[in-house]
């Protein structure tokens, strides 16, 4: 029965996704995302944490396959509009690529915890690593998970030297 369940929510997604492909081009999408107002940043933003879904890696179609490509167009435009000089949208987009709990993004998020909004960077790497909210603790719990990162990295190079 949950099988079915997943299987419906994926077709209709993947229908959904069909049928907004089919009324813009991608190049369009791709082209405006740094012009983009405060408020279409926002709109924009919000599109894409509704879109989100998770998805199996084994779980190949080519229903599939495209929403992981419109999933992977909108990491990108997060990470484009987390680079914004509009200190909201950033703050925004740098929430939203924490709400993906994805630990691929958490290179792209280490760099604003020195250049921009540390707090709320803090708090989207931690949910980048699926930590469970709290305030002080996000921000206890990812720093000790990225030391641990980083001393696991300085390790490995130190390996290969």
């Amino acid at each position: 029965m949950r099988r079915a369940a997943v299987a419906a929510a994926v077709l209709c997604a993947c229908l959904r996704i069909a049928a907004a492909d089919g009324l813009r081009s991608p190049q369009s999408t791709r082209s405006s995302a740094p012009a983009l107002s405060p408020a279409a940043a926002l709109l924009a933003i919000l599109g894409v944490e509704d879109s989100r879904l998770s998805l199996p890696d084994d779980l190949h179609t080519p229903g599939i396959d495209v929403l992981r490509a419109k999933q992977m167009e909108d990491l990108r435009l997060l990470v484009e509009l987390a680079r914004s000089k509009d200190a909201p949208t950033q703050i925004r987009a740098i929430r939203a690529l924490g709400r993906l709990e994805r630990r691929e993004v958490i290179p792209e998020l280490l760099q604003y915890l020195t250049l921009g909004p540390t707090t709320e960077t803090a708090q989207a790497i931690a949910q980048a690593f699926g930590i469970e909210p709290g305030p002080q603790r996000h921000i206890a719990l990812a720093a000790d998970a990225v030391r641990r990162i980083l001393n696991q990295v300085y390790q490995h190079l130190a390996d290969l030297r």
